[in-house]
């Protein structure tokens, strides 16, 4: 993987300041994904796997719709998502006895096993990511990211990220997480 040089208060041109943070913020979100996407490798289904995993081992066993909401897809991704799952027995799908419409996800022993050996390796990466940093900065990185949001919501922005599909409409959606919470994040 390609090193991406650290910026210096000098590379950021003072006019198009906005253009340069969003660049910035992109790169290094794109840079911190693939990273990650590497560091869970093992993981069958890649990110979204993960995701779920992630998921289910924090709020146990739960709907489709719930998971769904909560990793921020599209029920139908999601539907094919845990299929490829339980055939690999990460997961396990049952109808839920008191509505039969619905149906409850849970780990299975092996989704235990990869999320335990899994988390270590995501936990490490993202250390490294803010490695040498120190705590104030990070705190300060916050508080502006928690300002954009806040002047998204002031401009009537849904701080929901809507997925395009192949023709350019709009489907799913992703909610944004409170950036302190973010920071926080297991990963």
């Amino acid at each position: 993987m390609a090193a991406i040089r650290p910026r210096t208060e000098s590379s950021i041109p003072n006019d198009g300041r906005e253009a340069s943070l969003f660049r910035i913020l992109g790169r290094t979100s794109r840079a911190m994904r693939l990273h990650l996407e590497d560091t869970i490798s093992d993981v069958p289904g890649g990110m979204s796997a993960w995701l779920i995993l992630r998921y289910l081992h924090g709020a146990g066993p739960s709907t489709q719709a719930d998971i769904a909401k909560g990793v921020c897809v599209a029920e139908s991704t999601l539907t094919r998502r845990l299929e490829s799952m339980e055939i690999d027995a990460l997961v396990t799908r049952t109808v839920d006895p008191e509505d039969r419409r619905r149906t409850i996800v849970a780990l299975s022993e092996r989704g235990e096993n990869l999320y335990d050996v899994q988390r270590e390796r995501s936990d490490s990466a993202a250390a490294g990511f803010v490695k040498g940093i120190a705590t104030s900065d990070l705190e300060a990185l916050a508080r502006v990211i928690d300002g954009i949001n806040a002047n998204l919501l002031a401009n009537g922005t849904d701080l929901t990220v809507q997925g395009r599909g192949r023709r350019g409409r709009l489907r799913g959606s992703r909610r944004l997480n409170n950036s302190r919470e973010d920071l926080r994040d297991d990963t």
